[in-house]
């Protein structure tokens, strides 16, 4: 497991359009930074670090669920992993193992990056601030993790690149917990939404409580038992 898990990390970090992605990603953020430096600070500055959260969250986390899980797809290359003495359920380990990381050492550049930037600029920074952004950096990626391993049942049950980004997208965009909290107003069960894959990893970093804990992983632990059922009964293509 471990030496597929150091394969998976070499071949994404020595693929060129990885780089390519998130330096036009930085190019992007620091000339929106320098545009908008003057109105920056105070309660702008939490309402700009959500606005970028959503938009890495989005086209980033996107990017990385490609490269983690569509990569295989589009290759059709998981026969020859499954062939190199990697099980189903390794391999489905180790996609989450390496979406995880991923997702932590991009917002973890993404927060140094701001903070950077916010120097240069020579903007205020206390430490209130920073506890507060890193703490909306830490519930994205707890969000995003799910959405990766939910996203990945889809993935692993199909073996289609494109359905499976379009239900990473459908998770990221609130589209389809819009439409469960509607279902769930309907049936007067609202007191429920709170307990939602997104709404959990904002209480496990701001009101962090055993239920919370609990309830988030039996949600990851129910999508990787999906995913290797789904995995199991779908013949791999080639």
């Amino acid at each position: 497991m471990l030496n597929y898990l150091k394969a998976e990390f070499y071949r994404i970090f020595t693929k060129k359009g990885f780089y390519l992605f998130f330096g036009v990603l930085l190019g992007l953020y620091l000339l929106l930074a320098f545009i908008t430096s003057g109105n920056i600070g105070g309660t702008a500055l939490e309402s700009q670090v959500q606005n970028l959260s959503l938009f890495v969250t989005l086209i980033g986390g996107g990017y990385l669920f490609s490269v983690v899980y569509n990569d295989d797809l589009s290759a059709k290359s998981l026969p020859a992993v499954i062939g190199f003495g990697n099980n189903r359920s390794t391999v489905i380990i180790v996609k989450t193992l390496l979406a995880a990381l991923l997702n932590l050492l991009m917002y973890g550049g993404f927060l140094l990056v701001i903070h950077l930037t916010f120097m240069v600029l020579g903007l205020s920074f206390g430490w209130a601030e920073s506890f507060r952004v890193a703490s909306l950096g830490a519930a994205a990626v707890l969000s995003l993790i799910g959405y990766n391993v939910l996203a990945g049942v889809v993935a692993y049950g199909t073996q289609k690149a494109t359905l499976s980004i379009v239900a990473f997208v459908l998770l990221t965009t609130g589209v389809i917990s819009s439409l469960i909290n509607l279902g769930l107003g309907f049936l007067h069960l609202d007191a429920l939404s709170s307990y939602m894959l997104g709404p959990l990893g904002t209480r496990l970093v701001f009101q962090p409580s055993v239920s919370a804990l609990f309830s988030y992983l039996i949600y990851i632990g129910i999508f990787l038992l999906a995913s290797l059922l789904a995995f199991s009964k779908k013949d791999l293509e080639i």
